[in-house]
């Protein structure tokens, strides 16, 4: 009688060792799913930081340049750099804060430029912000214009 019981005993852990491996395992397979999941979740997340806030940036200089606050863009500014084609660039680190030097361009990841584009005949001026990242990769860009001549008098 005690054998019978001994062996039924056993089993039962045998069983249940048996169990427990299968739920490890069942475990670790979801778990890798998930951990890849979370990943690609932190980079999208990361991406989407990115584009928002290269986006705000450049709407903010066109729209400071349509209400007539250009003298923004100064060379007097630190950290903007004006070039002689009237091209401004301006450095900035991964966590988004300016560079107050050209020369340290090494630690830039990203760079804002805007270009100026002036059609004397119509008197429109174009603007182009454009954020790229350290691979030169354009994250945003975006164009707005003002009307710099004459209205005929109107």
């Amino acid at each position: 009688m005690e054998n019978k019981e001994t062996k039924k005993r056993g089993l039962n852990t045998t069983m249940s060792m048996m169990e427990l491996v299968i739920a490890v395992g069942l475990f670790a397979i979801i778990s890798v799913f998930l951990v890849e999941l979370f990943m690609k979740a932190v980079s999208l997340q990361n991406k989407a930081n990115e584009l928002s806030k290269a986006s705000i940036m450049c709407e903010s200089s066109i729209e400071c340049i349509k209400s007539g606050n250009a003298d923004k863009f100064t060379e007097s500014e630190p950290g903007y750099n004006v070039q002689d084609d009237g091209k401004i660039t301006v450095l900035f680190t991964k966590n988004w804060e300016q560079l107050k030097t050209a020369d340290s361009s090494g630690d830039a990841y990203y760079t804002f430029s805007l270009d100026e584009d002036k059609d004397d005949a119509t008197g429109i001026t174009n603007y182009t912000a454009t954020v790229t990242d350290k691979r030169g990769e354009t994250i945003y860009s975006l164009t707005g214009s003002t009307y710099n001549g004459d209205l005929g008098g109107l």
